[in-house]
């Protein structure tokens, strides 16, 4: 059946995850899911929690969409952006599903990577520490280092591009505070605990996806692979139709 014909009426209420930090790889809209009667709602918008724990950063989501809204029939996530998905997928009534687009789960690595990406933009000869402080118990200070560092070498690189000394602290702040939000993202996402999963699950990856052993990993996840690289994965057919599919269920 044409899942377009159900069109009418709302099949339900979409909450999605989806980072909205600049990216060449489709995002979660690209799967155009309003087209057949679902309501996306994006839950990543400005301003971003600032929270460095998990449950807490997805109670900061949660309360965007408190109220009398249509219940969510499913918490949409993309990479890594899963772990806080669950979180906030388990404070919700109903016990929604979860659909999970090559779903990473985030570690101090992935941390040191997105920090290490920083200072290179602004400075490729520096060699700095993977990732300063513990951020598993002291995330704050952790967090307070690498902004620094990105600060003091983003507003050098700005003084040599030949911005005057006003101008280059004004850029130094606004790029800081974007990295701010995507550090605290991931750090939230790591500094989460998610159980095992005992609610469905749909995991949607691309033909690359090597990541094995998440939490979301069990004989009842329903998994898709398709046959397109992760920068065509939300825009492909396969993906739509399997979330459609699973979601009709």
């Amino acid at each position: 059946m044409d899942p377009r014909a159900a069109t009418e009426a709302s099949r339900g209420r979409l909450l999605v995850l989806d980072y909205p930090g600049h990216r060449t790889e489709a995002r979660v809209c690209d799967l155009h899911l309003e087209d057949y009667g679902y309501t996306p709602t994006s839950m990543l918008t400005s301003p971003l929690p600032t929270e460095l724990d998990g449950r807490r950063y997805a109670e900061r989501l949660r309360v965007r969409i408190s109220g009398p809204a249509t219940p969510a029939v499913a918490v949409l996530a993309y990479c890594a952006s899963a772990r806080i998905a669950r979180e906030v997928a388990a404070m919700l009534p109903g016990r929604p599903a979860l659909v999970l687009f090559d779903a990473e789960d985030v570690t101090e690595e992935t941390i040191a990577s997105a920090y290490l990406s920083a200072i290179a933009e602004y400075n490729p000869a520096v060699v700095a520490a993977a990732c300063p402080g513990e951020l598993r118990t002291d995330p704050d200070t952790a967090l307070c280092a690498m902004l620094g560092r990105i600060s003091e070498l983003a507003t050098a690189a700005f003084r040599a591009e030949g911005c005057d000394p006003a101008e280059s602290d004004s850029l130094g702040r606004q790029t800081t505070a974007a990295w701010q939000d995507w550090l605290t993202h991931l750090i939230a996402a790591y500094r989460s605990e998610p159980a095992r999963w005992d609610g469905r699950i749909l995991h949607v990856t691309s033909a690359g996806y090597r990541q094995t052993g998440g939490w979301w990993d069990s004989p009842s996840v329903r998994a898709v692979q398709c046959d397109v690289g992760q920068a065509e994965l939300l825009r492909s057919a396969t993906a739509r139709a399997a979330v459609l599919d699973f979601l009709a269920d």
